[in-house]
């Protein structure tokens, strides 16, 4: 589309236009003397609809943009002083949210939250817990939905208020889901209720955001993304998500569908109860700066072969989580596992090569109906902290380590207490390998 300049209206150091043969007319986006306009970083409520909206409206709920495109021109170099919310009126795939320079001020923020749709909904009936010490994932028998016609990527929302995915499909009335959550920052794991009810909800779908923003104050998301399912990356177009510039980031109740996909993390992330989706063979690799990266309550759902957090550099905490067909693996950084469980895998689980696998919580680490080798450590170390927080991956050799087949009894667990962690202690077994304990 060719974009011709139009005079700028007004006075001298009035603001440009940018007029397009299709009537559209982004709004005024930067003042020829005093940078972007400031009342962009002014204006909290925001919404993008795709079918009824235009490029030209000032992009309020009742005003709304046409495109992603357009919020992202407005917001990119801005000073945010308020909290924004931007709402998307279906799918948004024009643009990804790019944040370019974008500044949040002490208690600005932006919550950018997709439709929901709701697809039918379920009454619980009975609960069992299939972790470790009755702990997630969740199978649930329900009435209300038939599971089988449910498609996979769904969000679940039930009736307490928490967020969940679905894991695996049993049979008509009875559905396996991962960990649940509410937004907020606990970690302890949430039982569903029986006489409860959950619904099956479609969300909006969007591209990956590329966000390079700073707030602020740290430790603390100035940028939150909820309710959002996120297609793969498109051929030829940006491949993976980055997040950098020192701003924090949140996703809450989101899809993750990746293909091959690259995270470039130098930032503080934070992931809490969404769901990722990987094809077979595929690896996301996870990039990442000084600030650790939190995944929690999430659910990877992967084919066989597949890789999440094939870590490169830095660190990654890495939090209650439930794989099926996945497995975990840390390249030359570390990985550290603070409850979790596995599920129906005959993949190396958890993949150690040149970093350190720290397995430490006081939420078991567990499995059901894997067949395969569980953790494999070809180089490197695999640290836990008590033996009763070791994984339980069932098979008769479900260890590999340095080439190696071990069974759990030949692996010299210890149970230490924190506070009185001796040295590093190191058990060299084969191939230069090594089981530590912390």
């Amino acid at each position: 589309m060719a974009l011709v300049f139009t005079s700028p209206k007004g006075p001298a150091g009035a603001l440009i236009e940018l007029d397009s043969p299709t009537g559209n007319i982004l709004s005024p986006v930067v003042d020829l003397f005093g940078g972007p306009n400031p009342a962009f970083g002014q204006q909290a409520a925001w919404a993008i609809n795709p079918g009824t909206g235009n490029d030209s409206n000032d992009g309020s709920p009742g005003a709304p943009l046409r495109t992603m495109a357009a919020f992202s021109a407005r917001m990119s170099g801005q000073l945010v002083t308020v909290a924004q919310t931007l709402q998307l009126v279906g799918d948004v795939l024009d643009a990804p949210l790019w944040l370019r320079g974008t500044a949040y001020a002490a208690g600005a923020s932006l919550t950018v939250t997709g439709t929901r749709t709701v697809l039918g909904t379920a009454t619980i009936n009975v609960v069992t817990p299939l972790g470790t010490a009755g702990t997630f994932p969740w199978q649930l028998t329900t009435t209300g939905i038939n599971w089988t016609t449910a498609p996979l990527g769904s969000q679940l929302r039930f009736s307490t208020g928490h967020v969940g995915f679905i894991a695996e499909v049993l049979g008509a009335n009875d559905v396996v889901v991962g960990a649940i959550a509410a937004p907020g920052v606990s970690l302890a794991p949430i039982t569903p209720t029986v006489a409860s009810t959950v619904d099956l909800v479609s969300l909006s779908r969007a591209l990956p955001p590329l966000l390079i923003f700073s707030a602020q104050i740290n430790n603390a998301a100035a940028v939150f993304l909820q309710d959002l399912s996120f297609d793969p990356p498109v051929a030829g177009g940006v491949n993976g998500y980055l997040f950098a510039g020192g701003g924090q980031t949140q996703f809450f109740g989101c899809e993750l569908r990746t293909a091959g996909v690259t995270f470039y993390v130098n930032a503080g992330l934070n992931l809490r109860a969404c769901r990722w989706s990987f094809a077979a063979n595929n690896t996301a690799n996870w990039r990442v700066g000084p600030d650790p990266s939190i995944c929690s309550f999430c659910l990877v759902v992967a084919g066989n072969g597949s890789a999440l957090f094939n870590c490169q550099v830095g660190s990654v905490l890495h939090i209650t989580i439930t794989l099926q067909g996945a497995r975990l693996g840390c390249n030359r950084a570390n990985l550290q596992l603070q409850g979790g469980h596995i599920r129906n895998t005959a993949n190396p689980v958890l993949l150690n090569n040149g970093g350190a696998l720290l397995l430490s919580s006081g939420v078991l680490n567990g499995s059901t109906g894997n067949t395969g080798i569980g953790i494999d450590v070809p180089l490197g170390l695999l640290s836990y902290i008590g033996a009763a927080l070791k994984p339980t991956v069932t098979g008769t050799s479900d260890t590999r380590v340095g080439g190696i087949a071990k069974t759990y009894a030949q692996i010299p667990y210890t149970n230490l207490e924190l506070a009185s962690v001796p040295p590093l202690v190191t058990t060299l077994i084969g191939n230069g390998a090594a089981i530590v304990q912390e």
